[in-house]
C-alpha cells in the first residue's frame, strides 16, 4: 500500500466531488448524477479510512512489541495489543504471516477466544 500516492490523491477527489455536489444541488440538480457522486464519495472515505486503520495498526504493534518476534510475544504484549483493539488479521499482516499462525499463537497462550471478537 503506498499511502504517499493513494491519501493526497484520494482527498483531492474528495474534495472534487463535495464541490460538485454543491454545485450541482446549488442549481437543484439533485438526480442520478450527484446519488453516483456520492456512493464514489463513500468508497473514497472508505478506502482513506482503511488505509488510515493500517499505519495506525502497525504504529501500536510497533510500539507494544518493541520489534519481538511473533512466535517469542508473550501474553501479557498480546492482551495489550487486544486492549488497543488491535485485529488478528492486523497482527497477521504486521507479521506478514496468515491469520492462521496468529490464530495457533493466541490458541498456545490461551488467548483465542478473549480475541476472538477481534478478527
Amino acid at each position: 500500500m503506498n499511502a504517499t500516492v493513494i491519501l493526497p490523491n484520494n482527498k483531492k477527489r474528495q474534495l472534487e466531488i463535495m464541490y460538485d455536489i454543491i454545485a450541482l444541488q446549488k442549481i437543484g440538480v439533485c438526480n442520478d448524477r450527484v446519488k453516483r457522486l456520492q456512493s464514489e464519495l463513500d468508497y473514497l472515505m472508505t478506502e482513506r479510512e482503511k488505509v488510515r486503520r493500517f499505519f495506525l495498526a502497525t504504529q501500536i504493534i510497533e510500539e507494544v512489541t518493541e520489534g519481538v518476534e511473533l512466535d517469542k510475544l508473550n501474553k501479557s504484549t498480546l492482551k495489550k495489543l487486544r486492549d488497543k483493539k488491535i485485529k488478528v488479521h492486523e497482527i497477521a499482516r504486521y507479521y506478514k504471516v496468515g491469520k492462521s499462525v496468529v490464530e495457533t499463537r493466541l490458541k498456545k497462550l490461551d488467548l483465542r477466544k478473549s480475541l476472538e471478537a477481534s478478527k
